[in-house]
């Protein structure tokens, strides 16, 4: 008697451990599981805004970010650079 030819069982769970990874990186990137946005406020990274000209001055937290919730600081002469932006500087402590 003679063997059916079939799939071999570590090419279906291969195919099934793809497809798993397929569908969890369409969720991530479609925005359906957060990871990426999560903490993106500068309260919640638990930092301080930076003052009006974009420095940290407050002792403790000289450390200089990109977060949600601050306002943005253009360059003199650059009243482009925060056109599109939705943030400011964030200092957080080290």
């Amino acid at each position: 008697m003679k063997k059916a030819q079939s799939i071999s069982m570590n090419t279906i769970i291969i195919a099934a451990l793809g497809l798993v990874v397929l569908i969890i990186l369409v969720l991530i990137f479609t925005g359906k599981i957060h990871i990426f946005t999560q903490n993106t406020t500068c309260d919640a990274k638990g930092g301080m805004c930076a003052d009006d000209n974009g420095d940290c001055t407050t002792p403790g937290f000289p450390m200089k970010v990109w977060a949600e919730g601050c306002s943005c600081q253009s360059a003199p002469g650059d009243d482009d650079y925060c056109k599109n932006k939705k943030g400011g500087q964030c200092c957080l402590p080290i």
